[in-house]
């Protein structure tokens, strides 16, 4: 993700780019954690930019 990849609410679907809104990057590890509040609805949570992801295979 680049600054700004966030760009609707987890919550509502609506657009973040709202001056009202909040995105705050900052990092945790290696990861970049994105801190984000909706305006709109009040939905509030943290989006973590996936760089790799280990899993196992399920079963059919």
């Amino acid at each position: 993700m680049e600054p700004g990849a966030v760009n609707f609410c987890n919550g509502c679907g609506n657009s973040m780019h709202d001056p009202k809104s909040i995105i705050i990057e900052y990092w945790h590890s290696h990861n970049t954690v994105y801190f984000c509040w909706c305006h709109a609805c009040g939905w509030r949570g943290e989006v973590v930019e996936v760089r790799r992801m280990i899993t196992t295979e399920t079963e059919e």
